[in-house]
């Protein structure tokens, strides 16, 4: 079976269907959940009582290990180290599951998140407008390209920026920067703004980029100790709302926004 030619160093991602009713449900709530699609580098393989187990790097997750079910995983077919083995496999007559190749033909890296920089300015500042826009406050939008880069080349600069990528181009990105909780006793991660170009929020049905925006500020928060993670939803925002509770992030609704404006004493 295909399995059986998973070596150390193949990139595999989750078989999006195929598999028993019962390991469909394992698969959903142990895999998938959990790791997201992928891909995952195979550390090595494990061969128990339960079969062929592969060991994987799962960077969705901390750059944890896992070691799961070989037949939960086919080869990340885009990748450029499975070339060959695909190759290999196809004269075999082992093909790619169609629906897997249609799911996971991503390039590998193709959508990648980094830290932004002050060049980076007007690339934030597009993306403000953009969920201005889409929040219906575009008008109240003051900030520049100019402010932005200054704020960022300052020390410390008032906040922190994450921006996703694909081939090269800017689709998303996480502005976010620190609060004090005086219950917790530290710090935590406050998300201002969190966007996606509209085309690449759902990527081929499957790809979340806001979901990679947010797991790596998980990850962010987690090695520096922040103890949560907070945002605004407009009410009226039912996908995000959608997407939020996907996540498991749960709302606030308790509590209340009170907001008042500066001035000088008289």
């Amino acid at each position: 079976m295909p399995n059986a030619l998973f070596a150390v160093d193949d990139i595999v991602g989750f078989r999006p269907y195929g598999l028993g009713k019962m390991e469909n449900v394992a698969l959903e709530s142990e895999g998938i959940r959990r790791y997201g699609w992928g891909p995952f580098r195979v550390i090595d393989r494990v061969e128990d009582r339960n079969g062929i187990q592969i060991h994987v790097r799962v960077s969705a997750d901390g750059g944890q290990d896992a070691i799961l079910p070989a037949r939960w995983f086919i080869l990340w077919d885009t990748h450029p180290r499975n070339e060959e083995r695909l190759t290999a496999q196809n004269e075999l007559g082992y093909f790619m599951d169609p629906m897997a190749r249609y799911i996971l033909r991503y390039e590998w890296n193709a959508v990648s998140v980094r830290s932004a920089m002050s060049s980076d300015a007007p690339i934030i500042w597009q993306f403000i407008c953009d969920l201005a826009e889409y929040e219906r406050g575009r008008d109240q939008v003051r900030v520049t390209p100019e402010i932005i880069r200054t704020q960022m080349e300052s020390a410390p600069p008032p906040f922190e920026c994450l921006i996703a990528e694909w081939r090269g181009e800017a689709i998303g990105f996480a502005l976010f920067c620190t609060k004090y909780s005086t219950w917790e006793g530290c710090q935590t991660l406050w998300l201002e703004d969190i966007y996606v170009n509209p085309e690449f929020r759902r990527h081929n049905r499957t790809v979340s980029v806001g979901r990679f925006l947010l797991q790596e500020l998980q990850r962010i928060a987690h090695e520096r100790g922040y103890k949560r993670i907070e945002w605004w939803v407009l009410n009226w925002n039912e996908s995000a709302l959608r997407f939020y509770e996907s996540l498991g992030a749960r709302p606030m609704n308790e509590w209340t926004i009170w907001r008042l404006d500066p001035e000088i004493p008289s």
